[in-house]
Parts: C-alpha cells; sequence; structure tokens
C-alpha cells in the first residue's frame, strides 16, 4: 500500500491536524466477483494533538491512526444494486401500463384499471418512480468506494438520459403532438421507451454484480474503466 500524505489546515484553537491519505491498495478478488484488485481512493483523518508550552516538543496520539473506509450496516454498494432493481422492476410496470408493448396491451389495461385516464395516472406515477431510482442508484454508486466511478457510465448513462427524455416527451406530450402530429409523438416517446429498456437490461448484463457470469462468457471488458485505469 503506498502511502502520499498532505498536511491541511493546522489550528491552535482546535488542537487537531488534518491528514488526507492517498493510497492504493491491492485485495485479491475471486475470479468472479467482478471488483477489481487494485484500487486508488482517498481518506481524510483528523489527528488529535497535544499542545505544550513553548519549547516544549509536540506529541501525537501514542496509538496508531488507521484509515479505514467502512460503514456499519448495509454496504452503500448492496444499496444501489437494491434500488437499481427496483428501478428496473418500476420501469416494467411503469412501460406496461404506458403500452409500450402494443395496443393489445392498452386495450387490456384499461379495463383492469377502469380506463384510459386512470391507467395513463398510474404511468405517470411509475415513470417518475423510475427516475428517482434511477438517480439515486447512480448517486450510491458515486459516492461509495468499492467500485471506480466509471463502472456503468458506459451503458448507464445512455439508459437514465433516455428515461429523463420520456420524462420530457410525456411532459410536453401536448406541444409535441401540435408542433409534429400525434403519429410523431407515439413514435418518438415508443422509441424511447424501447431504448430504455434495451440500455438498462445492457448495463444490468454487463455491469450487473450478480450477471458476472455474462461479461466473462463475452470476453467483456469495460473499454472506458480500462482506458482510464491504464
Amino acid at each position: 500500500m503506498a502511502w502520499t500524505y498532505f498536511l491541511r489546515d493546522y489550528t491552535h484553537g482546535n488542537e487537531s491536524i488534518a491528514v488526507t491519505v492517498n493510497a492504493t491498495a491491492h485485495y485479491q478478488h475471486p475470479p468472479n466477483a467482478a471488483r477489481y484488485d487494485d484500487w486508488p481512493y482517498s481518506q481524510r483523518i483528523v489527528i488529535p494533538l497535544t499542545l505544550l508550552p513553548i519549547g516544549g516538543n509536540l506529541t501525537l496520539p501514542s496509538a496508531p491512526v488507521t484509515a479505514t473506509n467502512q460503514t456499519s450496516g448495509i454496504p452503500l454498494a448492496q444499496w444501489g444494486e437494491a434500488v437499481g432493481y427496483l428501478g428496473s422492476f418500476t420501469l416494467v410496470v411503469s412501460m406496461t401500463s404506458g403500452g409500450a408493448f402494443g395496443n393489445r396491451t392498452k386495450t387490456g389495461l384499461n379495463k383492469l384499471y377502469g380506463e384510459g385516464k386512470r391507467r395513463i395516472a398510474f404511468h405517470n406515477v411509475f415513470s417518475y418512480g423510475v427516475i428517482t431510482f434511477a438517480v439515486a442508484h447512480m448517486a450510491l454508486f458515486l459516492i461509495e468506494a468499492e467500485y471506480h466511478w466509471s463502472v456503468g457510465l458506459l451503458w448507464g448513462a445512455p439508459a437514465i438520459l433516455f428515461m429523463l427524455l420520456l420524462g420530457v416527451t410525456g411532459a410536453f406530450q401536448g406541444h409535441i403532438m401540435r408542433w409534429w402530429g400525434s403519429r410523431a409523438w407515439t413514435v418518438i416517446h415508443a422509441s424511447l421507451s424501447h431504448l430504455t429498456i434495451l440500455f438498462t437490461l445492457v448495463h444490468m448484463g454487463l455491469d450487473g454484480a450478480h450477471f458476472t457470469w455474462i461479461p466473462k462468457g463475452l470476453h467483456w471488458t469495460d473499454p472506458v474503466v480500462k482506458f482510464l485505469r491504464g
């Protein structure tokens, strides 16, 4: 483990010194763990000091100070995975209630919900849920330290982008229909929904921690991660 120390704010009032430690840790993971063995990370540590009168010595605590990157309870990575699965389930419900799978689906769901307006209302609620879960999924994986920040960028980012565009086209449905006609709106909205499903499935299969057998069988290595790690 390589350590680089950077001294930060030293104040007499607080009697403490803050140190930022940049390290590269190595841990040999099992072949199917979908983790990187070498990992760079930064950790900020605040070390209490004992200040003696002028001319005296500055003493540090006798106990060793260690930098840890652990969280109590369920790790952030598992929270991120759970939220991702919730988003995927909500996406299926949203697309189905929106009629993305054909007119027969719309007709059957209209009977189930009682009327078309109620079906669309359910579709809108679940669509907001999809975007919420997707953004939370992305945020959790950006702030936790088990994965590189670029993991999931290649396929996950377009999936979120298409979700947001779906929301925009849904919110401005009336305007788009007046500009280009109802047929154009239907084609655009349906195409965005199918692209969202496609990129979400690819993201799950190639980046998901529980689907490591897929990239292994395809001999797939994320080119973005590979490029950034040199």
